[in-house]
């Protein structure tokens, strides 16, 4: 059996495989291609019944556990691109560097960017703040997404950043100056990207 939208067999395409320590499935890598589309979603196995693996499983230290399904990471990731695109004003080839720790944002933010065609930069959160106005500065990234840990760091070289127009942030609480991730996403609407 393929899936409905790409050449892969079905097994291959929609087993899951661990990917620094996250659970993923191949049709995770091609998005808009195949399974996290929707009416394109192919839940079937070969003898008729649904999965029990997820697209998305995340667990940190503490034992917090995030499983999305494909169609979940779908409509979280487009409504991740509308948040790119809208409230921060990005466009195609535009550029974001993302300062995070492996939380779930990451992930959807990685697909966002590839839905909309804005340019994703990682970096870990090892970054010192020369590091990361090094790479502001050299890939004259519009956009930084960080937490509130690395956020003092960012604040003290935004004078230096000239290119830099949003700043956002994954937190639980709000900071002076700018735009909350998680609150944006309990808020904003989405359109088909």
């Amino acid at each position: 059996m393929l899936c409905q939208s790409c050449s892969f067999s079905a097994r291959v395409c929609c087993s899951p495989f661990l990917f620094w320590g996250v659970w993923l499935s191949l049709a995770f890598f091609h998005l808009g291609l195949c399974s996290l589309q929707p009416g394109n979603l192919r839940e079937i196995t070969m003898d008729g019944r649904r999965p029990a693996n997820p697209a998305f499983w995340w667990i940190n230290d503490e034992g917090e556990e995030v499983k999305w399904s494909f169609e979940e990471l779908g409509f979280l990731s487009r409504k991740a691109a509308n948040i790119l695109s809208e409230t921060c004003g990005l466009q195609r080839g535009d550029r974001v560097l993302a300062v995070l720790p492996r939380v779930p944002e990451w992930w959807l933010l990685s697909i966002a960017c590839i839905r909309t065609g804005i340019v994703f930069i990682p970096g870990t959160s090892q970054l010192t703040a020369k590091d990361i106005l090094y790479r502001l500065q050299a890939s004259k990234a519009k956009c930084i997404i960080t937490n509130d840990t690395l956020a003092p760091a960012v604040e003290s070289i935004l004078p230096d950043c000239q290119f830099l127009k949003a700043k956002l942030i994954v937190a639980k609480g709000n900071r002076d100056g700018w735009l909350n991730l998680r609150e944006l996403f309990l808020r904003h609407r989405i359109c088909n990207q």
